[in-house]
């Protein structure tokens, strides 16, 4: 974001496009357009007839610079990326529901994989893709104190375990007790 006041102040003293994008480490095409917008709204301003049109112009040109990211299409990331990417994440259930879940490709080992292959996205925006595709409910704890030995917990759970005599990898169910 840039102020756009300063823009027009250093655009009416005189200095150049390029003068004025240096000097505010912006585009020239952005300094070339803010120029045009202000001058079309000199031009609209001595048209405009009422008081209320007048009010109008004035306040849409000191309203700050407005960015429209939703009709913007995705360029880095394409069906391919969107597929690599897709296929990692199911690779990491099937990795958790096996109980490997330190094997589990993180954003940053999925966004390396992604350079590996020589597709040029960023870290950003692979973590966004995550995001939004695992949405889930936000869980909340409550911290709460009981009386000793005057409650207890239950949880089912699972665990696997490879045993030798089977020579394989088994599921288990467990249940567990905590006393408070």
């Amino acid at each position: 974001m840039f102020d756009k006041d300063l823009l027009i102040k250093l655009h009416l003293k005189g200095y150049s496009n390029q003068e004025i994008a240096h000097q505010m480490s912006i585009s020239r095409p952005t300094v070339i357009k803010y120029v045009k917008q202000y001058n079309q709204e000199l031009v609209d301003l001595e048209k405009a007839t009422t008081m209320e049109e007048k009010e109008a112009i004035v306040i849409k040109s000191s309203s700050p610079p407005k960015y429209h990211a939703v009709n913007r299409k995705k360029i880095k990331l394409t069906p391919e990326v969107e597929q690599i990417i897709e296929v990692c994440l199911e690779e990491n259930e099937i990795k958790r529901e096996r109980g490997m879940r330190k094997l589990v490709m993180k954003n940053k080992d999925i966004h390396e994989l992604l350079i590996s292959k020589k597709f040029d996205i960023s870290y950003r925006t692979v973590c966004h893709f995550v995001a939004e595709r695992n949405q889930k409910q936000k869980e909340a704890y409550i911290r709460q104190e009981y009386p000793m030995a005057k409650a207890a917990e239950f949880d089912w759970g699972d665990v696997t375990l490879y045993i030798d005599e089977l020579g394989c990898e088994r599921r288990f169910k467990i249940g567990v007790f905590t006393l408070k």
